[in-house]
């Protein structure tokens, strides 16, 4: 869904529950500098949502079905939660678990993670605001209207950091793993984990050498190279579900 009136944008963003439902800006770089639009930009970094700053050729080739005047605002009616909100739901659910889905691009990959987070009880969902699919009606439909907590974040490095922090286990799923999923106990993911698992293109080397105690658990398997995102996330949650 988008808005394309600078008047009905201005006055949207000013709730701040609607800042939650805005996936993404496209804005024109003949406007970029006016002060009003200098404002937009502010305000939606500030709430880590992503600001697309195309030249106006590109902006009216891509919204050709739109009479946009040199912005777009895309949304949904998805409210993302706010990473506070995850962390006080990890008391709460049957897994002391959250996930961390790095740059999955595809939405049919997002929305059977949700689906899958979702019927193990989890705390919920991390998704980057950058590379990544946002919550849109292609999830939403391919979760089955999963009641998942999505919080999206800004900086990879900073939110892993966080959790550090917080004295999380940092668990990696990786097909050369240190750890066997099958020899594990319920005990390994105590007291809280956040899990993270790479999209279609994994998780860069650069990003993984720089996590302290990362532990990084791989999941068995005959036949085949490697798991998809999804089914290894299920089978990684069943077993800690199994063992509860």
């Amino acid at each position: 869904m988008y808005l394309y009136n600078k008047k009905l944008i201005k006055e949207f963003l000013q709730d701040k529950n609607n800042l939650k439902k805005v996936t993404k800006v496209y804005i024109s770089d003949s406007i970029k500098n006016q002060s009003y639009i200098k404002d937009i930009i502010h305000n939606l970094k500030q709430n880590n949502i992503p600001v697309h700053i195309l030249n106006s050729n590109s902006l009216k080739k891509k919204f050709n079905f739109l009479d946009h005047q040199l912005i777009v605002l895309e949304y949904f009616d998805f409210i993302y939660s706010s990473l506070n909100e995850i962390e006080e739901n990890i008391n709460k659910v049957r897994l002391p678990i959250i996930v961390l889905g790095y740059k999955i691009k595809d939405p049919r990959n997002l929305g059977a993670l949700m689906r899958v987070c979702y019927a193990f009880d989890i705390a919920g969902i991390l998704i980057p605001t950058e590379n990544a699919c946002p919550v849109n009606e292609i999830v939403i439909q391919t979760s089955r209207n999963s009641k998942i907590k999505i919080h999206r974040f800004h900086s990879i490095t900073k939110i892993i950091n966080h959790f550090v922090l917080k004295k999380y286990n940092i668990i990696l799923l990786d097909k050369n793993g240190e750890y066997k999923l099958h020899k594990l106990n319920y005990d390994f993911i105590l007291p809280k984990s956040l899990v993270i698992l790479g999209g279609e293109t994994g998780v860069p080397k650069e990003i993984i050498k720089n996590i302290n105690n990362l532990k990084t658990v791989s999941i068995e398997i005959l036949n085949v190279e490697s798991l998809n995102l999804t089914n290894a996330a299920a089978i990684f949650l069943y077993h800690f579900f199994s063992k509860k």
